[in-house]
């Protein structure tokens, strides 16, 4: 298990913007991932103080989380956003990642009060908001989906008014995402080798 940073990068497949690129507070990673052939498995990771939302536009993206000694697997797919949260084991298991178009926002909650240049009010409000979302896996509505592409695109920019504008947009698609449907009943449950082999003892030695 190890922690994963990715630098920036500007390739045809994958562009990656960097706090030290883009320069806002409270925020780390913006990315864009347009894969178009299937590669190699996302190892087991983790992110300390990250929030990570990955917003489908096409394809599907497979990601397996571990929590509470469950390993649960999701299938995203487009018009789908993904939510994981600080210290959360992520992977995509034993398969590759498929051919998927997403963008990739990763909000740094180390100073909870400090969030993309928002008031203190403002920015605790908003990390007690995604902090408790009714779900982990959301549907987005065409709307939210354009959003999501123009924050990308204004980020890129990397101009202070395209990132002043940008982070209002991003502000705003995070604050609307507890009034977006959660999807349930698309996730798929295991349970870890050492808790399954207790939970079968106890099963087998009930009295």
């Amino acid at each position: 298990m190890q922690e994963i940073f990715d630098e920036y990068c500007w390739t045809k497949e994958r562009q990656i913007l960097t706090q030290d690129r883009h320069r806002v507070p409270g925020l780390r990673n913006i990315s864009h991932v347009n894969i178009s052939a299937s590669v190699s498995q996302l190892p087991v990771h983790f992110h300390s103080n990250l929030l990570e939302i990955h917003c489908l536009v096409k394809g599907t993206r497979f990601t397996q989380v571990q929590t509470e000694g469950e390993i649960i697997s999701y299938h995203v797919t487009g018009n789908q956003c993904l939510i994981t949260y600080p210290l959360e084991l992520h992977s995509s298991g034993n398969e590759p990642q498929h051919p998927c178009e997403f963008y990739a926002f990763q909000i740094d909650v180390s100073k909870p009060d400090d969030l993309m240049g928002l008031n203190r009010e403002t920015s605790m409000a908003l990390y007690r908001q995604l902090m408790s979302l009714p779900g982990r896996q959301f549907q987005m509505s065409i709307q939210q989906q354009r959003e999501v592409v123009q924050i990308f695109h204004l980020f890129a920019e990397q101009t202070p008014l395209s990132s002043m504008r940008a982070t209002q947009y991003l502000a705003g698609f995070l604050l609307g995402m507890s009034e977006m449907p959660p999807i349930r009943g698309n996730e798929t449950r295991y349970i870890e080798g050492p808790i399954r082999s207790a939970l079968d003892y106890l099963n087998s030695h009930i009295t």
